[in-house]
């Protein structure tokens, strides 16, 4: 595999919503930057998944631009895969290693700016482990439902020299009134579907769920997944 190939493998989604407000936005328009976690854990060489949000909150709809500080030559992030939607962007922010990249932990900035707005900074510290060592990641894009409505979308479970690992899955900090399930909510496979069903009570809003993993001698996966509930017809 090339080093390109790497770096295209391992995705770090990069969620840009914008337009609208959840109950306890500022009144005054800013970006939001939100990492699923402080970590992720990668081997040398192969891939591992997260997640990055940026909410513009309290305004209207900007353009918002997605940047990661270089920290070593042969360990990198790349935007790519960017998919616009009606209330915001979405893009694949890739990460990748040489394999003779030093083991120990990568301190890398991310930046997201927009047009009149304050820049909005985070980081994520890239734990490299050695080439071989088992684990995954999920891969969730955001989910926008309507009030009284149900909408799906796909979790992809991204392995790494952990081939057929059964993944469990839960779903917590579900807003009252949503309902999410899980199919399979147990996978040895890469694809499981989520499905979000609102109730027409759900205040129009941004929320986030937490999708914990759960595997044989692995330690716990987080992923944070946006989910938007806009107005019913």
């Amino acid at each position: 595999m090339t080093v390109t190939s790497r770096v295209a493998a391992i995705a770090l989604t990069v969620l840009i919503w914008a337009g609208c407000s959840s109950p306890m936005d500022d009144v005054t328009p800013a970006i939001v930057l939100t990492l699923s976690a402080p970590t992720i854990e990668l081997a040398q060489g192969s891939a591992q998944l997260g997640v990055v949000t940026a909410t513009v909150s309290g305004g209207p709809a900007s353009a918002v631009t997605i940047t990661v500080d270089p920290v070593a030559s042969n360990v990198r992030g790349v935007i790519s895969s960017i998919e616009s939607r009606g209330d915001g962007t979405s893009a694949l922010l890739a990460f990748g290693s040489d394999p003779d990249a030093v083991i120990g932990t990568y301190h890398m900035v991310v930046h997201a700016t927009a047009p009149g707005l304050r820049v909005a900074t985070d980081a994520i510290d890239v734990s490299l482990v050695p080439a071989g060592t088992r684990g995954y990641s999920f891969e969730v894009r955001p989910v926008t439902v309507s009030q009284g409505g149900t909408a799906t979308t796909s979790i992809s479970i991204i392995r790494a020299n952990a081939l057929g690992l059964r993944v469990a899955m839960t779903v917590d900090s579900v807003p009252h009134g949503v309902d999410v399930r899980i199919a399979p909510a147990a996978n040895a496979q890469q694809i499981s579907t989520m499905t979000v069903t609102a109730m027409s009570s759900v205040v129009p809003g941004h929320y986030t769920l937490r999708l914990h993993g759960l595997a044989d001698r692995l330690s716990d996966r987080v992923a944070m997944i946006p989910l938007t509930v806009v107005r019913g017809p």
